[in-house]
Formats: C-alpha cells, structure tokens, sequence
C-alpha cells in the first residue's frame, strides 16, 4: 500500500515541478541520442553531481567526477546526496565537496507530510541555488532530476526518461533497464565524451583508516577471503544463511582466513556463519565505519557477496570479487572490476528487480538464490584465484 501511493504521489507531483521547474531557464531543451561530443562552448568552472541513492549506487556514480576532472582539470566538482552515501562519496579524489541532505524523507508516507522535511529540502534548494553551478547532473531517478530542475544551474543534464519534462536542458536518450549496459556506462555516459579510460583511484583510504586495517587483519600464510551476507535493498537479494554457513565450512577446510563484513543487522549472522568451525576467524560485521569496511575490502584477498555496497565498493578498489546474483541483472549491476565472478541460476523470471522498490519475490519463494548451491560459489572462488596466480 506505502509503494502504491508512494508511486501515484509521484506521478501526480512530478509533472507540476517539472512545469514549475521550465520556467526557472532561458534554455531551449535539447534532446541528445547516445555519446557525444560536449555540447557547450565554453568548459565550466562548478559543476553540481545530484544522486540520494544507497551506498552502491553512490561507488557506481564516482567515476563521472573522475571523467569531469580529466575533461575539465580546473573544474570544482559538488556532490549532493544523502548523509549516509556522503561517507563514501567523501574518500574520492575527485569531489570537492559535499551536500548532505535527506532529500528523500519528502518521498517517504511516513515522513512526507511534515513541514520539517519539506523545510530542509527547501533550505538545500537555497543553498545549491546560492552556488550558481554551471552545470548540474542528475545521475538517476525522479528525485535528482527535480533538485537538479530546480539548482538554478545554467546548464541541466540528465537521462530524460527519468524524470518530468522541463528538468533538463540537455536531455540524453535511454533508460535503465536490463541487459543493455552497466550503470557505471550509463552514469559515465552523462558527460557526453568518449574515450576516457576508467579511473583506477575513484576511492582513496585514509591513512588512518588503512593503519586500522593492517593491525585487524590476521597474520596468516593463507589468502583472506571477506564473505558479506547482507543486503539492504531486499530481501530477495540475499543468499540462505545455510548456504553462506555450508561456503564457510568449505573454505575453512580448504585453509583460507575468513572474514564476516555487514552492517549491525549482519552481526547474528555473520557470527553463525563462522560459529565452531576449526580454525579462529575474524567477525567484523557491524562493528566497522564505511572508510574502515573500504579499508577492510582493499586488503583482502577475495571478496564474496550478494549484489550490495560492498561488493561494489570492493569492485572499485580492484579487489577480486565473486558476486552472487538472483533478482538483480549482473549487466546492469554487476562486480565492474577486472577480476570477478558472477554466480546466478537461470530461471525464467530472473532478473525481475525494477529498481524502483526494495528486491522482493513476486513467488515468495526465491528460487533464484534458493537454487544457488554453495559448491557452484566455492568453484568461481578456486577459479578466480587460479586466474591470480597465473597473473
């Protein structure tokens, strides 16, 4: 029911922001079809990155600022996201600054019709306003599209299937969806150029963070593999507890260093996961801070995981990555980096997650990750580290 209103609340808001928000530009819309060339003549000074996502997506759009840095090198490069996101956002390079802003409590049933909110999102409207941007991108979603209709910015640029008409100046072709490209592409592809090499530093680890991590981390003659159980957007998303406990067992006997990573929802698990097995290993889940887990996954061997923030911030730091996917598309979603597995089980219905809600199986029964044995798991680990030694 929440879901259902939330949807036709948007529906109805929307198209009279994006109106409201036309009206506030000199601009002509233009409407662009796939990559091209940069459509202003003079190179912008401030530039305005918007995204309220969770943790993974936020990894996933760091490496537009990266692409703007090396097209513009004196560019100033802002991101505006939610307080927990801007952890993340904060450890790279090429951010120079951050606007913190619950800007999706206005989209919530339970937190949309008090003042209080509405009064923020405006005091954060005033305030990106103030910095008079060049340009402003929304990286995805209705949301950013509004903040970004409303920036005041000279130039506005987003995916136009996303959000009302009249937010965008520059409206690019294309929608998200599965099977076409991974979101990293379709966030890259917002600054219109071509062949700009991935940067291999989108996340940088503070000394002190990295000192944490070497005097955590066992000293052992083995690889240390990091297992997440978690998931925050769904349910769906997350492997059987029997099955992570059955690949612990597994990777106990064959002599690897274990560590359990998550957040606080994840310490009962986590601790079942390694409860009894023959050797000590590390539970870390929910006792960690973002830089702290980043600093974690940069050290490790091999991380194991569902499709979560984690493994798209162990993928960004070249950790090698076996991903364990059910609802979600891998080629929209997947590990990015050079060395990964993903391990998914073919059924009809899958991938079926619309990325417009939590990940929840319309059967109730989650065959798609129910039907994941961990042997299959246990394999694409002997794989990839078979692949790393012959590197």
């Amino acid at each position: 029911m929440k879901r259902a209103s939330k949807r036709v609340i948007t529906r109805l808001i929307q198209p009279l922001l994006g109106g409201i928000s036309a009206r506030n530009t000199s601009h002509a819309s233009i409407t662009r079809g796939g990559n091209t060339l940069w459509p202003f003549d003079d190179a912008p000074e401030k530039v305005l990155l918007v995204r309220f996502d969770v943790l993974g997506d936020t990894v996933m759009s760091l490496a537009l600022a990266a692409d703007l840095k090396e097209l513009f090198p004196d560019i100033s490069v802002s991101f505006a996201t939610t307080p927990e996101s801007a952890t993340i956002a904060r450890l790279c390079p090429y951010i120079d600054e951050i606007i913190e802003a619950d800007a999706p409590a206005i989209t919530h049933i339970q937190t949309g019709w008090r003042p209080d909110k509405w009064l923020a999102f405006g005091e954060v409207i005033t305030k990106i306003r103030n910095q008079h941007f060049d340009i402003a991108i929304s990286l995805y979603g209705p949301l950013s599209g509004t903040i970004t209709g409303f920036s005041g910015a000279k130039w506005r640029i987003g995916y136009g299937s996303e959000a009302s008409t009249g937010h965008f100046d520059v409206a690019l072709a294309g929608k998200r969806s599965d099977g076409i490209k991974h979101e990293i592409e379709w966030v890259r592809g917002l600054s219109m150029t071509d062949n700009i090499d991935l940067a291999n530093n989108l996340v940088k680890i503070p000394e002190g963070e990295s000192l944490w991590a070497e005097s955590v981390m066992p000293e052992c003659s083995t690889e240390i593999i990091a297992l997440h159980p978690g998931a925050r957007t769904g349910d769906a998303k997350r492997w059987p507890t029997k099955f992570w406990r059955q690949l612990a067992e597994r990777l106990d006997r064959a002599h690897f260093h274990l560590i359990t990573v998550g957040g606080p929802a994840d310490i009962q698990i986590g601790e079942n996961i390694l409860r009894g097995l023959s050797k000590q290993h590390n539970q870390l889940a929910g006792s960690t801070s973002i830089p702290q887990l980043a600093a974690i996954l940069d050290k490790v061997d091999l991380f194991v995981s569902g499709d979560s923030g984690p493994l798209h911030l162990a993928s960004s730091l070249g950790t090698p990555v076996v991903g364990i996917y059910g609802p979600t598309d891998p080629t929209l979603s997947g590990p990015y980096g050079r060395t990964s597995e993903v391990v998914r089980a073919n059924i009809p219905c899958s991938p079926c997650y619309n990325l417009q809600e939590p990940a929840s199986c319309a059967y109730g029964d989650q065959l798609c990750m129910q039907w994941i044995e961990p042997h299959l798991v246990m394999e694409a680990v002997h794989s990839i580290l078979k692949q790393l030694v012959q590197e």
